[in-house]
Parts: C-alpha cells; sequence; structure tokens
C-alpha cells in the first residue's frame, strides 16, 4: 500500500507494508521561531505488545512475566497480562503507574524467549480528503500548484488543512456568529451547519440577505469558515461541522456602527465563542471600541480583515483592525504563491497574521459558488473566484473553531495565542505582521502551550516628532506583548542591515511578561549623514526560559531640507507604494509649496502633525476633524501643493505611486518663505479632502483622473 506524506511542502510516496504507522512530526526551522511544536502521542501510555518465539512453553512464558514484570524482588517492573490478543502469542501488558515502555522494552527484547516487544502504537488516519465536488478549486486548503483563475499556484502553500481535519473537523456546539450582510441559509452546502440568526436592521430572525444579487458578502464568508464538509456537494469549510449564527447588520447600501454594535450585542448574548466581522472603516468610532471592550469582557474572540488598501495599518488604521484589544485578530490576505497579496494592508504590530485571500472559492447566493459561474463553463476564468481580506478572516475564524472543538476550555487568549504559534514563517510576512507568517491549521492544533512574543508598539521619541533625521540619537521604545502564556526572564537584542544606523545598547531585558501582558524597553539609535527617503530595516531576537524568536520591523525617515531637490524610486518591491517625508515650518512663514515632477503617475498628499492616511484607491481621507489634508493628484505625476500663511509646525508629505510602476523615479522639493524674504512657490492650489469608507473588505473607488 501506499499513502503520500507531505515533507516541506512537497508530496513524497512512501511505499509500507503492513499498517502506516503515524509519522512524527519534526520542528522545523521556519517553526521553530513560532511556537514549540508537539507530535501527537504515539503509543497507548504504559502499554507494550509481546510476542514469544514459535515453541516456547506456556510454562516458560509464566517465568518471563514472573522474573521480568513480576513481584520478584529483582524484577524491576510492575505489569499486568491484559489480553492475548489471537493464536499467533501476541499478548497486551499494561505497566503499573509510570514506568517506562521504553525501558521495558529494551528488557524484554534482552529475553531470549521473546521473539519481539513493542509499544501499543496508536493509528491515526493520513491526509483526510473530503469529497466536495469543487475541493480541488479551495488552493488555501490544499494547494497542488493547481492553476485557478489563471493564477499558477505554489505545491504546499496552504493551511495544512488535510493534515488538520486529521485530528478535528469541528463540532456543532462550537458558536461562529457571522457579522454582515446576511447569509443565504437554505444554501444545500450551508444549511446543516446555520443555527439561530438576526436581522438587526428589519428586526427579525430572518437573516438572509435583503437583496441577494448584490448581497453576497455574508455568504461568501460563510462558506470559508463552514461550508458543509465532505457531503459530496460544493466545497468544504475550514470547520466541516459548526454552528453558524448569522447576523444581518449591513445591506447593498452598507452598514453603520449603530447597527454593528446591535450585532454584536445580539452575538454575545446568543452564545457565540467566535465572531467573524469582515468590515472595516477608517474612522475612529468610541461606539465600536465599547462594544467590542465588551465582546473581550465576555470572552468572545473576534476575527477582522487588515483591509485591502495596500498600504500600512502603522499610518493608516483601520477600524476594528487597529483596536488593542486582546480578543481582536486581525488577518492580512496571501496569495497562491505564499507571499502577501500585493493589494493586502498589513503591520508589523497591528495585524497579526496572514491567511488565503486571493482567488477564493467559496459559497454564494442563489446556492451557488464563486468559481462555477458561465465563464468557468466557457473555460474563462477571469473574473471568477473572490479576493479581498475579508475572505482571509474566515479562513482563520473556521480555525478558531476546530481549536474549540479540539479544546473546548480554551478562551480566547488561548486560541488567538495557538493560530499566532502555528503560523508558517514567510518572508514577506516577517515583518508585515505580528506572527510573521501563514496560519498553519495543524501547528495550531498540536502546539504546546508556550509564550508568544509580539511586538506591539515601537516609538521613535526624536525632537518631538516620532522621526529619526540624519545626524540625530532617538531613543526607539520596543513594547513586547505576550499574546498566550506567561513567559519568564524575557530579554531582546535588536540589529539592523543598515549601515548608516548605530545602536547604543543593543541588549535590553523585559523580565517577566504575564499572558495578555506587555513590556517595554529603550534602546538608543543613531542615524548616519543620509538623504532622502530611507526604509530601515530591524531584527529583533527575543528569547525567555525555553523560548526563542525573531521578530523584525521597519523605520521610515525622509527629511525635506528647504530648497533642495530631493531625488527618489518608488516601488522597489511590491509593498512600496508609499513614501513619507517631513519638515518644520517656521512661526514666521508666509507660504510653502510642495512639488514633485515624475514620468510616472505619482499623488501628492500633505499633513500637519502626522503622516497623511493615503490608501491606494487614491483618494485621502482624514482621520481627524483637525487635521487638514491636502492633495494634487495630476495624472502626470507633475504635483504640487500650496499653502499661504501655513500655521508653524511638524509637516508630513505622502507621494503615492498610484500608476504602480515598478522603480518609478521622482524628485520632490519643498520651498518655505518667511517674512522679510517674499513668496516662494506657486501653482496649483489647495484641495479639500475626500470621504471614504471602507466597507466588507471591498474596496469602494473613487477617483477623478
Amino acid at each position: 500500500m501506499s499513502c503520500n506524506i507531505k515533507n516541506n511542502g512537497k508530496r513524497q510516496v512512501i511505499k509500507t507494508t503492513g499498517f502506516i504507522m503515524l509519522m512524527l512530526l519534526v520542528l522545523n526551522e521556519a517553526n521553530a521561531a513560532q511556537g514549540k511544536l508537539v507530535q501527537r502521542q504515539r503509543y497507548v501510555p504504559g502499554e507494550i505488545l509481546v510476542k514469544f518465539k514459535d515453541g516456547v512453553a506456556d510454562r516458560q512464558k509464566s517465568q518471563v512475566r514472573r522474573e521480568r514484570v513480576g513481584q520478584q524482588q529483582q524484577s524491576r517492573f510492575r505489569a499486568q497480562l491484559l489480553k492475548k490478543l489471537d493464536a499467533s502469542g501476541i499478548e497486551r501488558w499494561k505497566l503499573d503507574g509510570s514506568q517506562s515502555v521504553e525501558q521495558l522494552q529494551k528488557e524484554l527484547s534482552n529475553a531470549s524467549e521473546v521473539e519481539y516487544a513493542e509499544p501499543n502504537y496508536y493509528m491515526y488516519p493520513l491526509a483526510t480528503i473530503p469529497n466536495d465536488l469543487y475541493y480541488t478549486r479551495q488552493w488555501g486548503l490544499n494547494n497542488t500548484g493547481q492553476t485557478l483563475n489563471n493564477v499558477a499556484g505554489n505545491a504546499g502553500s496552504d493551511i495544512e488543512m488535510e493534515e488538520a481535519w486529521d485530528i478535528q473537523t469541528g463540532l456543532n456546539t462550537v458558536n461562529v456568529a457571522i457579522v454582515d450582510d446576511g447569509v443565504q441559509t437554505a444554501h444545500p452546502d450551508l444549511a446543516g451547519n446555520i443555527g439561530s440568526g438576526r436581522d438587526i436592521i428589519s428586526s427579525d430572525n430572518n437573516a438572509n440577505p435583503h437583496n441577494p444579487t448584490v448581497s453576497t458578502h455574508g455568504t461568501n464568508v460563510a462558506g470559508v469558515i463552514g461550508a458543509v464538509g465532505n457531503n459530496n456537494t460544493g466545497i468544504a469549510g475550514v470547520a466541516w461541522d459548526v454552528n453558524l449564527m448569522p447576523v444581518l447588520f449591513a445591506d447593498d447600501s452598507g452598514g453603520n456602527v449603530a447597527d454593528a454594535v446591535d450585532a454584536f450585542s445580539w452575538a454575545r448574548n446568543n452564545g457565540a465563542h467566535i465572531i467573524n466581522y469582515s468590515y472595516g472603516a477608517m474612522d475612529f468610532s468610541q461606539s465600536l471600541a465599547d462594544s467590542v471592550d465588551s465582546l473581550e469582557t465576555n470572552g468572545i474572540l473576534l476575527v477582522v480583515p487588515a483591509g485591502n488598501g495596500d498600504v500600512n495599518n502603522e499610518y493608516v488604521p483601520l477600524y476594528p483592525s487597529n483596536f488593542s484589544n486582546d480578543n481582536i485578530i486581525s488577518v492580512a490576505a496571501s496569495n497562491q504563491g505564499d507571499n502577501l497579496a500585493s493589494w493586502s494592508q498589513y503591520g508589523f504590530a497591528t495585524v497579526d497574521v496572514m491567511a488565503p485571500g486571493e482567488n477564493i472559492c467559496t459559497t454564494s447566493t442563489a446556492s451557488e459558488y464563486t468559481c462555477t459561474d458561465s465563464d468557468i463553463v466557457d473555460g474563462n476564468e477571469n473574473n471568477d473566484y473572490t479576493d479581498g481580506t475579508s475572505f482571509a478572516a474566515p479562513y482563520v475564524a473556521g480555525l478558531a473553531a476546530l481549536i474549540k472543538s479540539q479544546y473546548p476550555a480554551a478562551d480566547f487568549q488561548e486560541i488567538k495565542g495557538r493560530i499566532m504559534a502555528g503560523v508558517d514563517a514567510k518572508t514577506t510576512a516577517r515583518d508585515r505582521v505580528a506572527a510573521g507568517g501563514r496560519i498553519n491549521a495543524e501547528n495550531s492544533l498540536i502546539v504546546a502551550e508556550s509564550e508568544v512574543l509580539v511586538i506591539s508598539s515601537v516609538t521613535v521619541d526624536a525632537s518631538g516628532n516620532e522621526v529619526i533625521d540624519p545626524e540625530e540619537t532617538a531613543d526607539l521604545v520596543i513594547s513586547i506583548e505576550n499574546a498566550w502564556a506567561d513567559s519568564t526572564n524575557v530579554s531582546a537584542v535588536l540589529s539592523t542591515t543598515d549601515g548608516e544606523i548605530s545602536i547604543a545598547d543593543n541588549s535590553k531585558t523585559y523580565g517577566n511578561i504575564a499572558e495578555g501582558a506587555a513590556a517595554s524597553a529603550t534602546f538608543s539609535i543613531t542615524l548616519g549623514d543620509v538623504s532622502g527617503y530611507r526604509k530601515i530595516p530591524f531584527q529583533l531576537d527575543v528569547t525567555a526560559d525555553g523560548y526563542a524568536v525573531t521578530r523584525y520591523f521597519d523605520l521610515v525617515t525622509g527629511q525635506l531640507e528647504n530648497n533642495v531637490l530631493t531625488n527618489g524610486t518608488i516601488q522597489t518591491d511590491a509593498y512600496d507604494d508609499v513614501h513619507y517625508y517631513h519638515f518644520t515650518v517656521p512661526s514666521n512663514a508666509t507660504s510653502l509649496s510642495v512639488t514633485t515632477t515624475s514620468d510616472e503617475n505619482i499623488d501628492l498628499f500633505l499633513m500637519k502633525g502626522g503622516k497623511p492616511p493615503v490608501a491606494y484607491w487614491g483618494d485621502n481621507y482624514d482621520s481627524d476633524e483637525n487635521a487638514t489634508i491636502l492633495e494634487s493628484k495630476e495624472a502626470s505625476g507633475d504635483e504640487t501643493i500650496t499653502v499661504t500663511d501655513p500655521e508653524a509646525g511638524e509637516y508630513f508629505v505622502a507621494v503615492y505611486n498610484y500608476g504602480g510602476v515598478i522603480n518609478a523615479a521622482y524628485s520632490i522639493e519643498r520651498q518655505v518663505a518667511t517674512s522679510g524674504s517674499g513668496v516662494i512657490g506657486g501653482g496649483g492650489g489647495s484641495f479639500p479632502i475626500s470621504l471614504l469608507l471602507v466597507l466588507g473588505g471591498i474596496v469602494l473607488v473613487y477617483r477623478r483622473n
């Protein structure tokens, strides 16, 4: 017989005879940085199987039992014969107490009467594969390198779902609320897992979409979490069995905070263990924050998307993803090549993990699927499937349901800790999500209890502007949070590959960090005599008693000197979309002007007091009513923003690569005129801000040019 065993992402065919024994799990380098993996139990504790040689008389067998495991004084072991299994002479023995099976096995191997002795190994199913019709199109669950939507996959770049299903496929006692635009409750691939629901808008218990032709989002989410598995229909959810609680708070025109708060309250009051909320907005809402606080107090895990804006959430906050509650797990999107999706938002301290979010095959309204429309019948898969961090989040919610099924007593801290500890480390995620990788369902189900130490914040204290400038020394305050079990004797060593950065004392002690707590340490760094925009990579090697992990983060800096032309190159990689600069305007300034020139379509944004929160769709957004963001978005890339009689203070500029051209060259200059020196600059003008709301992980695009 033969079986497929995954080994480092590649499948090997191993020929065996007889029974297939459980292959031991090896802790590889990628996983070693995330947590302590433990193998499943190999054998029944304290039990051993013994086979006597042919021709050994019963009297001799009894003597071996007395001398080797009996009550005689010289006997080191105590065991009893449980059962003679069959005519071949195999016997099942049970050791007393905690005596070693391995030692007894060695002892019996020295007996001339014994042919062999071995532990009573457990038998496990291998590679549980569902029979669902479109399962082969669910690359996030099993990536064989298949081509979907004209995109080739990378074999093994999945969340190890088949291996996880060997352990757990889910229980309908676990309640997952889907706060969304409704779910088609009669969908043949969902109906078996649908529990009670609520329509917040209509104040009734019918949670089906108001306009199912348009409002498909919630049904898409539901399929990823919990489409009924192994039912020879459609797809398989991450959890084959689960109690889905659809809560409709939005329709085809969107949702609002008040209805979201009501939806969270209903889910909380009706026994939800986990809530998937694939929505977000850039406005901070205290009402929503208070509601999330209530979920945390009541022990409910909230799974949310990081956003689809191709920006860094450290600078462009999205709520509730950017709330600091311990019960939130924020999810970025990965693609079929196991990289962070080029459009996904991210943040080394504000986003926790990444999960599949591109070319997703899932359930849709009208009892359909996102991967089975007429285009596929015609052989043209363009524009099929669905994308978004909205659909990465439910992979995590489904995994959370499996963990809760396997460990019913687990609270949200343990569930979140297991998910973060179990990730597979990925290069494009290591400095863009806190855990540094893509979720691995199998790892999360078997990882041993351990601390999960992540960077929760990095603050630069330099001349009051939180940016380090050339030839400046700054305090770098790095906070480490513990997402799971208590940690003792935590310390960290800071380093960088940037030769223009020096670190005065790169080793710091953090002490003990309890579960859910955080601690901070201050490092002193100095930047050399440099110019222009600069991204500075840092590495933090964290150790504790019995634990070690490496975390990564970046700092950006760019000082604009007055009347000095600065050259830059943007989009040096898929995530290099925005460059930030800053400068100080004195109290006697009469005008300021910022200009760019480029052959490519770049845009320019200016904001006093902080980095402009610029998202990839090209419109700016004002997240603070007291701040003013100015913009210039000419298609040519030659941009100008001019301000007359500017207020004194620190100003920040964002250059955004709207055209997306790789290695786009540009020049930027700022001119500030002061009283008595005349007005420098001109042209362009002031541009009012535009309001943009991100809902449901779907980008609403508005652009003038």
